[in-house]
């Protein structure tokens, strides 16, 4: 039965226009769902992902439209569509693409959720990335952190300030100390609200080290930075 249902859908996906195929990749790039804020931005800056032909996926049986926006009618659609791509490499810059438009979008204020922009940027984003690009991501990530605290989603809030942590540039400190300070902030008030935690991380001192004693901020590097 498994067979057959994949037969038929990957019948149905090879008897799409090109157009169609590419906004089916495009959309796989979600994983199950995108809402209709990211595909009504994606359908003003890329050619490949029109509102039509999502609609015409609907009309096709493989994506179902709600008030939410589009999700795949079924598991065995998502894994073809994601077969359409030839390679890892071409589905990281699809992804890499997707989250440079979203990005703009959003340091535009036309977006506002910032944590699926910054998962785009992050899948998309590879090691030969250029430094600035890193510190951009993260900007974006600790961004995403903090407005997932906001929202006491320690998960997420977790998530995204690692993130953070792990895009600072090896000299965070004397290229980027605001952003590098903004962000150990963000990552020790996010592993803060974990259960797991109790405050006796790392990070969590760090975080009271430097909430119950602002006029002094220590590098870790033998002096303060005042």
């Amino acid at each position: 039965m498994g067979d057959n249902v994949s037969d038929l859908i990957t019948l149905k996906i090879a008897a799409l226009s090109d157009k169609n195929q590419q906004a089916l990749k495009a959309l796989s790039c979600f994983g199950s769902s995108a809402n209709h804020d990211i595909v009504n931005t994606l359908s003003t800056e890329m050619e490949n992902l029109q509102l039509g032909c999502s609609d015409e996926l609907v009309d096709a049986g493989l994506l179902n439209k709600n008030d939410a926006g589009y999700n795949f009618s079924h598991d065995k659609v998502l894994e073809a569509a994601v077969s359409l791509f030839a390679t890892d490499f071409e589905r990281a810059d699809c992804q890499r693409h997707i989250g440079m438009v979203l990005l703009d979008a959003f340091d535009k204020g036309n977006l506002e959720c910032v944590g699926i922009v910054a998962d785009q940027c992050n899948r998309g984003l590879t090691t030969s990335e250029a430094h600035v690009a890193y510190t951009n991501m993260a900007t974006l990530n600790e961004k995403a952190a903090a407005s997932a605290l906001k929202k006491a989603n320690r998960e997420s809030a977790l998530h995204y300030s690692r993130n953070a942590m792990r895009h600072l540039p090896e000299n965070c400190w004397q290229s980027v100390r605001d952003l590098s300070i903004r962000v150990h902030l963000t990552h020790a008030k996010s592993a803060a609200l974990s259960e797991f935690c109790f405050l006796s991380c790392a990070c969590c001192k760090t975080y009271l080290t430097f909430v119950f004693a602002p006029a002094r901020w220590c590098c870790g590097r033998g002096k303060g930075c005042y």
